[in-house]
């Protein structure tokens, strides 16, 4: 208790300190953060999408689409490398997806997804979507944000690993 009162008079008398500093170090992260964005253009196409990784600015995913197919990167920009982690159909093919993908909800998904990735479910019945945006290296199985969409346009948020798609 008495850490406790005494670290409360510490921070009343260095408040301003303490706000000054947490600010400082906010536009520095930021500037990082932008200086890291602007590296990692330069490595990839100038159509690709950047995604920087969590906990920090050091590293980010690049996603460029060619030919119906992403490929994703991951780019060190302070180091000027970049590695490609994987290549991903953008829509698999089939007339389930496309009537999925061409509904009003498929396409305002789409709008919503910068780099949206369409697959069959597991059932045939419907689309699924997810934006790679979402997807972490920290947390490859995870997607937040994965959409199942009918033929007829119907939506609905799906909860499956990447693994149990495939």
């Amino acid at each position: 208790m008495g850490a406790g009162l005494i670290a409360a008079l510490v921070f009343r008398t260095h408040k301003e300190k303490i706000w000054r500093t947490g600010l400082s170090l906010l536009v520095v992260y930021i500037g990082v953060c932008g200086t890291g964005r602007f590296l990692s253009g330069r490595l990839l196409p100038q159509s690709s999408f950047f995604y920087p990784e969590p906990f920090g600015p050091r590293c980010f995913r690049g996603v460029s689409l060619e030919g119906g197919v992403y490929s994703v990167h991951q780019i060190w920009p302070f180091e000027g490398r970049e590695d490609l982690l994987e290549r991903l159909e953008e829509e698999e093919k089939s007339d389930v997806v496309k009537a999925a993908r061409h509904s009003s909800a498929g396409i305002r998904l789409d709008g919503f997804f910068s780099t949206p990735v369409w697959r069959l479910s597991k059932d045939g019945a419907a689309a699924e979507v997810y934006g790679l945006g979402f997807r972490s290296r920290l947390l490859p199985d995870h997607l937040p944000f994965v959409f199942r969409v009918t033929p007829e346009g119907g939506v609905e948020r799906g909860k499956e690993k990447i693994e149990d798609r495939q």
